[in-house]
């Protein structure tokens, strides 16, 4: 019995607290098939530069092991470039492609939706929009920034608060300054 691929172009992501590791499976038109891997870290632009080496390759499919909360920062790096995609104006199937499959309404309602009525002032509302929200996340990296930096005495505790299962660095941050953990 031969196993028939779902998929002709699928990525791998092995997500760890400070890297990525990738693999891309893809088959060409002609049967041939390229195997790629590359490693990411764990800074933002890594994430970034993740979400558009993952597009570049024009995936079916990007599955990741899910581990703790390490996952969403290169998930959301991942849905951001589909509502660039939508705003450079790559057609609608492109962009059906990068949605998310968390979305309530099924593809084909998503693809009317997508028809023929995106204009040059729906894209440029859509920019600001990200525009203002990458900016709120930029505000928001550095009050984490700045919490932090007050918290570095207190450096073994917040480790150890992280490994607890659903704390990251920031929620450990957060219960270290609301005086329910006492650290010495």
């Amino acid at each position: 019995m031969e196993l028939q691929p779902l998929f002709q172009r699928v990525i791998g992501l092995d997500i760890h607290q400070a890297q990525v590791t990738a693999c891309a499976i893809l088959t060409e038109p002609d049967g041939h098939v390229t195997i790629e891997r590359r490693q990411f870290g764990a800074f933002q632009r890594d994430r970034r530069a993740l979400a558009q080496w993952c597009a570049s390759h024009r995936p079916d499919r990007v599955v990741m092991e899910s581990t703790g909360i390490y996952w969403k920062s290169p998930y959301a790096a991942l849905e951001k470039v589909g509502i660039q995609a939508l705003i450079q104006g790559d057609a609608p199937q492109a962009v059906l492609r990068l949605a998310s499959r968390r979305l309530k309404a099924g593809q084909e309602e998503i693809l009317d939706a997508l028809q023929g009525g995106l204009t040059a002032s729906h894209r440029f509302v859509l920019k600001e929009t990200l525009n203002h929200i990458e900016s709120l996340e930029a505000r928001i990296a550095r009050f984490d920034a700045q919490l932090l930096e007050g918290l570095e005495p207190q450096k073994n505790a917040l480790e150890l608060l992280q490994t607890l299962p659903g704390i990251d660095v920031v929620g450990a941050a957060l219960l270290l300054c609301s005086g329910l953990i006492i650290s010495h």
